[in-house]
């Protein structure tokens, strides 16, 4: 699936379905950012998914789209 502006714009607008569709763009990142490694009881790196960790990133990404200055950030210029 590709983010195009027409969705970004929509999910800055607060379309519940493009939000959805920009959560589930990043959905396979933030889980690999959500696994932490603890060792158990034998000393054994034990790896999982931590699962609140993976839903405060999840809330700081959905935070970012809708305060997201979409025609601020179109007026900018890029660097040569």
């Amino acid at each position: 699936m590709v983010l195009n502006i027409e969705i970004i714009r929509k999910a800055v607008g607060g379309d519940y379905e493009a939000i959805q569709r920009i959560l589930s763009h990043y959905d396979d990142y933030i889980t690999a950012l959500s696994y932490v490694t603890i060792q158990n009881e034998k000393g054994i790196p034990v790896r999982y998914l931590d699962v609140e960790i993976r839903e405060c990133i999840r809330a700081k990404l959905l935070a970012r789209i809708i305060d997201f200055d979409l025609i601020g950030s179109l007026r900018k210029k890029p660097k040569p």
